[in-house]
């Protein structure tokens, strides 16, 4: 999924964001069970991200060019003059074009969206606290029933008993 924020932030320019996300079946069947109004909508939006990316502007579009991570206004772009429209939509295409889309391809491997969520490669927001968690949720269809037992059983694991319902309905899994 690709998504634009837009902001206000003066009259002279336009700001944005750019973002891209991951959002799988599961979790928004999961997120869904939690929130059924999520499920009347005719398709998933950002309410039920998984996982997410901003598209970093290059400098010269950057809103603040110096800013140091987490980049709350560094991702944000900055078009202050309408002349330069072509330029920064020439530069928008060439991210989109060379990192978003690739990346996106890429995170549609389940064994490479579980590895980014474990051990991250860019920027990222995610929707759940702990790795068992979003392991889970992403693999409840696919794994064994032995190692959803091993993600149930894990220490780390946050304890929210709707995701463990959950899963153990899905796969028709008995509790201990």
């Amino acid at each position: 999924m690709l998504y634009f924020n837009t902001f206000n932030i003066s009259p002279a320019g336009v700001y944005f964001e750019v973002g891209y996300a991951l959002l799988p079946l599961s979790y928004w069947e999961f997120s869904g069970s939690l929130h059924p109004y999520l499920l009347e909508r005719k398709e998933p939006d950002r309410a039920g991200i998984f996982l997410n990316a901003y598209l970093m502007p290059p400098n010269e579009w950057s809103f603040r060019p110096d800013e140091t991570p987490p980049y709350a206004f560094r991702r944000r772009w900055a078009l202050d003059d309408l002349d330069g429209l072509d330029a920064c939509g020439t530069a928008l295409a060439q991210r989109l074009t060379e990192e978003a889309f690739p990346r996106m391809r890429w995170l549609l491997d389940m064994e490479n969206a579980l590895a980014e969520l474990t051990t991250p490669t860019f920027a990222t927001r995610r929707a759940l606290g702990s790795d068992p968690d979003r392991e889970l949720i992403l693999t409840v269809d696919v794994a064994d029933p032995a190692r959803i037992e091993q993600l149930l059983a894990d220490p780390a694991r946050s304890r929210d008993p709707d995701i463990e319902l959950w899963v153990r309905e899905r796969r028709g899994l008995t509790s201990p």
